[in-house]
């Protein structure tokens, strides 16, 4: 699993979400499923947002988030 397919599962099905309650989820959603986190994981958390949302200059497919605001994300699965 990817950090990506990580946030993709923690956020799925919860609508909009803040980047603290996506940090909160992802967290669990980590333990749950024994991903090993990175020291710096909440950096790579809005990294990887970032990277996998059209709306941002770091965009790389798969396009799987959308920046509804600043710091409001939702998932597009």
């Amino acid at each position: 699993m990817t950090y990506a397919g990580l946030i993709a599962m923690a956020m799925s099905g919860r609508g909009r979400m803040t980047t603290d309650q996506i940090y909160s989820r992802v967290w669990h959603t980590a333990r749950r499923e024994k991903f090993p986190l990175s020291f710096h994981w909440r950096a790579t958390t809005r990294n990887t947002l970032q990277r996998h949302s059209r709306q941002s200059p770091k965009f790389v497919e798969p396009n799987l988030f959308i920046q509804r605001e600043h710091g409001v994300w939702e998932c597009r699965r």
